[in-house]
């Protein structure tokens, strides 16, 4: 799968729709940098990036969920310990406000227990957070105390009616729980400092969730609603080097017997009837959306290797999500100019652009 430049295009207008979609976590400053990035590839294709953007921190594997689509925990050899708030805090003194966004996910970050207390630490060091969280582990007091830090995105997972986001959550009374947070942080958020989205992933079986879900968003008055096309391999896929761990690998003849034409007009029929509060991400037009779930995926080159740093629980820096059992550095100690531009990684870099690694095909960040 080379990565043409048309198909580095087509994840720049991609992750532009993302950027609007989490308004509030660059200033404009940030954001004019990335867009004269993009000349930078073109111009010096030697894998060399400049400062990350963002960092994307696994906070903890730890999860009392067991989603059926999970891309984190539930396919990892093994959990991954998370840091002790002090080593927390110290990591966040090393990369903080040198990078201006951090990101905390999971697992579920609200299971880190001293995730109030690393927010206000991001915070007092001048970066902006955005938090992705299952919202049922929260509760009345803690979603309180969240709001009074105010991160400047949230982004609760809701994935469908009660009995389905039950069942794809894999236990009862998630919707029930996931629900009253969003209450509650409605209740206590101040609009003008933290933005709230859902999030639904929407894989091969998930076609019929879409209006409930835009519904409900409606109904709970967020600000957007983000549908997620699933991240997942089909088996010989998953066999292709560099190994992707962790992955959602789905059987053929699940993935061959996919409506995705169906899916398609749905899609269309809400983004119509919806307008610019839902929003699917990736963008895919209607050849890429059958690419994506009838075909061998997209051919986009990845721009998060070149903005983003990937963070373990345990402050191990990877390549990228689905490379966490492959550390290529201990961001706890060692300096981020010490290793970013290293020869390994920007080769890496290139490999990918030249020719997209078979896990990229289908991942939400392309």
């Amino acid at each position: 799968m080379t990565a043409s430049l048309p198909d580095l295009h087509a994840a720049a207008r991609s992750q532009a729709r993302t950027a609007l979609l989490h308004r509030g976590l660059w200033s404009t400053r940030h954001l004019l940098g990335a867009a004269r990035l993009g000349a930078r590839w073109s111009l010096r294709p030697d894998g060399t990036a400049p400062d990350p953007m963002a960092i994307a921190w696994y906070l903890t594997h730890a999860c009392p969920e067991a989603c059926e689509f999970c891309n984190v925990s539930r396919a990892l050899a093994a959990e991954t310990p998370h840091l002790a708030l002090p080593r927390a805090i110290a990591l966040v003194d090393r990369l903080v406000p040198r990078i201006p966004v951090v990101a905390l996910g999971g697992g579920e970050p609200m299971a880190y227990p001293h995730i109030l207390d690393l927010v206000a630490h991001i915070h007092s060091r001048g970066a902006r957070v955005f938090l992705v969280t299952a919202g049922t582990t929260m509760g009345p007091t803690r979603a309180r105390e969240l709001c009074r830090q105010a991160p400047a995105v949230l982004m609760v997972s809701l994935l469908g009616d009660e009995a389905t986001h039950d069942r794809r959550m894999g236990r009862p009374g998630a919707f029930r729980r996931a629900v009253m947070a969003i209450e509650e942080i409605q209740r206590h958020r101040d609009p003008r400092r933290t933005h709230l989205v859902l999030n639904c992933t929407i894989g091969p079986a998930e076609r019929q969730v879409l209006e409930p879900v835009a519904r409900l968003a409606r109904d709970l008055g967020v600000d957007m609603l983000r549908f997620s096309w699933l991240s997942f391999m089909r088996p010989r896929e998953a066999a292709l080097t560099p190994i992707a761990t962790p992955y959602l690998v789905l059987p053929d003849e699940e993935v061959d017997a996919f409506d995705w034409a169906g899916l398609r007009d749905e899609v269309r029929r809400i983004e119509r009837v919806h307008g610019d509060r839902v929003q699917f991400t990736p963008r895919l037009d209607d050849d890429e959306l059958q690419a994506w779930f009838a075909g061998s995926g997209l051919r986009r080159g990845c721009l998060s290797l070149w903005h983003t740093l990937f963070l373990r629980p345990d402050g191990q820096a990877v390549p990228c999500g689905h490379m966490q059992e492959d550390p290529i550095a201990d961001a706890t100690s060692a300096p981020l100019d010490g290793w970013w531009n290293r020869e390994d990684l920007r080769a890496l870099r290139m490999k990918q652009r030249q020719e997209a690694f078979s896990m990229c095909a289908r991942c939400c960040k392309v």
